[in-house]
């Protein structure tokens, strides 16, 4: 994957790390309480940095062409093993239901449950 695209990608899931997420999974109540189980422990932004350099990274040595970075109710992979390098635990720290996919000419994103996909990169 190309460095331009691979950063963009990285640098949204980083910014997620940087406030508060809206978690929306379809079910209000449930949404709420999981947006509520946020830790009160902001993420400290060299660990945040560190995590956007790691997973920059593994997109850009990815060969494919398209890629799909996301989390269900928990993060896939390539966002824990970034994580994991970075010391952060994302546990309710990025937007649950959210899908992102990425090609050499772009970035886009679904956040939350059903949200229409918005094209982040280039803007």
């Amino acid at each position: 994957m190309n460095q331009e695209t691979s950063a963009a990608a990285a640098k949204w899931w980083a910014d997620k790390l940087r406030g508060p997420v809206i978690h929306d999974n379809g079910e209000r109540m449930q949404s709420a309480m999981m947006t509520a189980l946020q830790p009160d422990v902001p993420v400290p932004d060299e660990k945040i940095d560190e995590f956007d350099y790691f997973l920059g990274t593994a997109l850009s040595e990815t060969d494919y062409n398209h890629i799909t970075v996301g989390v269900d109710y928990g993060p896939d992979r390539i966002l824990s093993e970034a994580a994991e390098k970075a010391g952060i635990n994302l546990e309710f720290r990025l937007p649950i239901k959210t899908m992102m996919w990425i090609t050499p000419e772009k970035v886009s994103v679904s956040e939350g449950y059903r949200a229409p996909e918005v094209q982040i990169y280039p803007t």
